[in-house]
């Protein structure tokens, strides 16, 4: 977008700032350094250096808002999370944090006369091993760094005729605000009614526990608007507000409990819980175990253990 262009005016502003010192010849800036060396830093770099730190922290916070922003809108939209979830980015800012926490420590012992050595090869060490990782993951995992679509997530609203027809009108001047937790979601002015939403919801179930369409592991929302034929932003208010949950939960929640069934029952023995997660329509061991037992409080062998102790 062409206002990102605006990023680059703290930088452009102090590279044009230095250009007298860049013009100036090898004796001055070899004086300049000197002073520096000493100490005696000159003002106007010292005060360059202090809005560098804030300049970093405040990009750093500002990245780490935005992929939890991406984290729960993408919860609202898939019922599978692993693949677009960029996770490698949240790990890498964490690096680049780091950096920044041993960068603001430096200046803060600065600030207050305390000056350890080991403190001026501690952020360059950091960045190099930094460098290095990016370059290591760029082997290990090309798919990162190779420009590859993760996912375009579609708020766009459907009209489909297909379906059972349960259609809405268009939807002008819609806030979706993320607050924190999915509670704290608002939809103002969505022009849902009482009896909109209720078929809504109806018509919801029925997909999902007649059609059982949480089987499909790729499944999206907007699957299931075209399916119904109902907006998205209408679908996602209704799984909001009218369950308290998002759509990554909703529709994981149902195949936690096609599993349950199954591990209750002694003919699927012969399939591991792997076996049967994968079928329920989970992609992956990891996500699977980890909302089981986020939603049973027990992990799956340690639930088939008392259910069956239990029968």
């Amino acid at each position: 977008r062409k206002g990102y262009w605006a990023h680059f005016i703290p930088f452009s502003v102090y590279t044009v700032y230095l250009i007298p010192i860049f013009l100036q010849d090898g004796s001055a800036k070899i004086e300049l350094v000197e002073t520096i060396l000493r100490g005696d830093l000159p003002f106007d770099l010292w005060l360059f250096g202090q809005l560098k730190i804030v300049h970093g922290i405040v990009y750093v916070v500002l990245t780490f808002r935005l992929i939890r922003s991406h984290g729960i809108r993408i919860k609202d939209h898939y019922s599978d999370i692993q693949k677009i979830n960029l996770l490698w980015l949240r790990n890498l800012m964490t690096g680049i944090a780091v950096i920044w926490v041993l960068a603001t420590l430096e200046t803060v012992l600065g600030w207050i006369g305390e000056r350890l050595p080991v403190m001026d090869h501690l952020v360059p060490l950091a960045t190099s091993v930094f460098v290095y990782t990016i370059g290591y993951l760029g082997l290990r995992r090309p798919e990162v760094f190779g420009g590859i679509d993760a996912g375009r997530l579609d708020y766009a609203s459907v009209d489909s005729p297909s379906g059972i027809g349960l259609r809405d009108e268009a939807v002008t001047n819609t806030a979706h605000q993320a607050k924190g937790d999915r509670e704290s979601i608002r939809y103002e002015r969505s022009g849902l009614s009482e009896e909109k939403a209720e078929a809504f919801l109806k018509a919801l179930e029925d997909v999902m526990e007649v059609d059982r369409l949480f089987l499909n592991s790729n499944l999206t929302l907007q699957d299931i608007c075209e399916r119904l034929g109902i907006s998205a932003h209408n679908l996602s208010e209704v799984i909001n507000t009218r369950l308290g949950k998002n759509f990554y939960d909703f529709t994981n929640g149902y195949r936690v409990e096609d599993v349950q069934e199954k591990l209750k029952d002694p003919k699927y023995d012969n399939l591991t819980i792997l076996a049967l997660a994968m079928d329920a329509g989970f992609n992956s061991k990891s996500a699977f175990n980890t909302f089981f037992k986020k939603m049973t409080g027990e992990t799956p062998s340690g639930y088939r253990k008392r259910v069956r102790s239990e029968a």
